[in-house]
């Protein structure tokens, strides 16, 4: 299996050597690989979360004849979904569109997808599942793993219109890493980490105390108009 997508970027090489990729697959629950993402999204890390998705690819090149066919489909599986939510995330619209064709386009030629039943057929192809059909199966048919989210996909079509018509798409996009100060991206990481160290939860978390604040000095700023 090989995708031809690659990272410019080869500074997070030396972070996901074999046993640190292993891990992010060790288990059913994906414990380690969820953490990741979570501290990605959490501190709105997502040019990063992109970097990471491409390392990722890369190692799963360099490793996947270590996997058996399942685990490396579900490997692949995982990783391009994170690499398309990365690009969502970071409103790259144009890279989100152009890697969407790329990866549904390799994922019909690897057959990347899930099963299901024979009763379920008409159900998921009226409701687009055609378009991602792989395969029959001994038991039923399999459909590539982008099925489902056409949704968003047509979204981000929208938005990418509307960014070519108008200047004001402010509340297209979503806040970015930029946004925020280092201290109140460091108090977010610090508090994600104490969580997945200690298991309990702060009902205080610094995201919606920041979000309080920031609502609070819109109220008390006087706008002026020239």
């Amino acid at each position: 299996m090989n995708l031809n997508l690659r990272s410019k970027k080869e500074n997070l090489e030396k972070i996901f050597g074999f046993e640190q990729y292993r891990a992010l697959f060790a288990n059913k629950t994906y414990y380690y690989w969820n953490q990741l993402w979570q501290i990605v999204n959490y501190t709105k890390s997502y040019e990063q979360g992109i970097e990471i998705a491409l390392t990722l690819l890369d190692r799963f090149d360099l490793y996947k004849d270590k996997f058996t066919q399942h685990e490396q489909e579900r490997q692949l599986i995982l990783i391009c979904y994170q690499f398309l939510k990365m690009l969502d995330k970071a409103d790259r619209w144009e890279d989100y569109l152009e890697n969407w064709e790329i990866i549904k386009e390799k994922s019909i030629k690897l057959k990347l997808g899930s099963e299901y039943s024979n009763s379920f057929r008409e159900f998921h192809f009226s409701r687009g599942g055609k378009e991602h059909f792989l395969t029959d199966t001994k038991n039923g048919f399999k459909l590539g793993f982008l099925y489902g989210m056409e949704k968003r996909r047509d979204l981000i079509k929208r938005k990418l219109e509307k960014s070519k018509k108008s200047k004001n798409i402010k509340n297209l996009k979503h806040e970015q890493q930029v946004d925020f100060t280092p201290e109140e991206i460091k108090k977010r990481y610090d508090w994600l980490i104490k969580f997945f160290k200690t298991g309990m939860y702060d009902f205080g978390p610094p995201a919606s105390r920041q979000k309080e604040q920031r609502k609070v000095e819109r109220e008390n700023t006087i706008e002026i108009k020239k």
